[in-house]
């Protein structure tokens, strides 16, 4: 799309707020998924692997939920550098927050976060 002269700013600007369409930034994408994060590990740390993976049969043998780990890096809006153990993603922060309540009991430190996963 071109856009030339004031009047064409004004209009392309008024037809992006009138249709709601945004740009996806990892800001704004991060709104569309919630992840419970149950813990974390600090990667550099010799036992970080059978750390996440001890912390995840756990919560999933005691407190059920569909518990993994993997790397911060993969999403947005999580600091770098960490092994992550969560579950989601959720469509809503109050499914998040239902299954927080659920996992609770086991990982009395978990919270809901909102995020993208941004893959391999």
């Amino acid at each position: 799309m071109t856009i030339t002269g004031s009047g064409s700013v004004r209009s392309w600007v008024a037809a992006i707020i009138m249709t709601g369409v945004t740009a996806l930034s990892p800001t704004v994408a991060a709104a569309a998924e919630w992840y419970v994060v149950v813990g974390s590990f600090r990667e550099t740390s010799s036992n970080a692997m059978q750390s996440a993976d001890a912390l995840m049969a756990s919560v999933n043998r005691g407190c059920g939920g569909d518990i993994q780990w993997d790397y911060s890096v993969k999403f947005y809006n999580f600091q770098p550098g960490y092994l992550v153990v969560f579950s989601g993603p959720y469509g809503s922060k109050s499914r998040a927050e239902r299954m927080l309540a659920q996992v609770r009991p086991c990982a009395p430190d978990a919270y809901v976060k909102s995020s993208r996963y941004a893959g391999e």
